[in-house]
This record gives structure tokens, C-alpha cells and sequence, in this order.
């Protein structure tokens, strides 16, 4: 879910989900989905190697209550950091793809000037990966 929808919910303010958001929503949903595969199936990944992406997978993801999924995002990095954290879980070129994403994440939420999520800056990153993933 969105940082700001979430922060809504928490504060129980009303909020207009737009589009930004579930393309924001997209993204952690990516985080989870890769992260969730190895923690349930760590194939060749030592058991120590392994205790640790569980420990930070549970920490990002593994919150049911609203302030305690806030708390976990502050920064908005943690999840985002998953593909650079634990570069053996991924493809190689999924690592700048989350780079890429984390960028974004945080543009969408500078305090400065905040530039909004699209689906053009999120396929062009995607675009980029799958092309990368091709030619391997």
C-alpha cells in the first residue's frame, strides 16, 4: 500500500487514492513478491545468509498493524534496498531496476519538490530491466 494512504489510514484523515498510488503500490508488491520467494525457498543460500534476508524480509513485511507498517517504511527504503541488500536473490539486472524504483519512491515523497509517480518513469525502468534480462 501507499505511503501517503497508509499515513491516512494511521491519522485517519480522508485521502483520494489516485493513480501515484497503485503504482506505488506496484512497487512494494515487487519487493514483497521477490523478497517472499527466497525467504519460503532459499535454495543454495546459506542457512546464516538465509536467517538475515528472513530478518529483514519480517521486518519490512511482516507488520499487520498500520503504524507498525509506517514505522518500517520511514525513509521509504528498507524494502526498496532488497535487490542491493541480497543481490544473490535477484538477476542482476534487477538490482539497478530496484535502484531505479528507490529513486523514484523517493522523488514521489521528497519534502522539497515532490514529483508525482507515473506509468511512463516505472514501464521505462521495467522496460530497461526485461530488455537487460533478454540479452542474458
Amino acid at each position: 500500500m501507499a505511503y501517503e494512504v497508509l499515513e491516512a489510514i494511521y491519522k485517519n484523515k480522508p485521502i483520494t487514492q489516485d493513480c501515484h498510488h497503485d503504482i506505488e503500490s506496484f512497487i512494494w508488491v515487487l519487493c514483497y513478491s521477490i523478497g517472499r520467494r527466497w525467504v519460503t525457498n532459499p535454495g543454495k543460500m546459506d542457512k546464516a545468509r538465509h536467517d538475515t534476508l528472513s530478518n529483514f524480509f519480517h521486518y519490512n513485511f511482516g507488520r499487520v498493524m498500520v503504524h507498525t507498517i509506517l514505522l518500517a517504511r520511514i525513509g521509504l527504503s528498507g524494502p526498496l534496498d532488497i535487490a542491493e541488500s541480497y543481490p544473490e536473490i535477484v538477476s542482476p539486472p534487477l538490482v539497478p531496476l530496484f535502484r531505479d524504483l528507490r529513486g523514484l519512491i523517493y522523488a514521489a515523497h521528497s519534502p522539497n519538490e515532490a514529483i508525482p509517480l507515473s506509468y511512463e518513469q516505472v514501464f521505462w525502468s521495467l522496460e530497461k530491466a526485461i530488455e537487460e534480462l533478454k540479452s542474458l
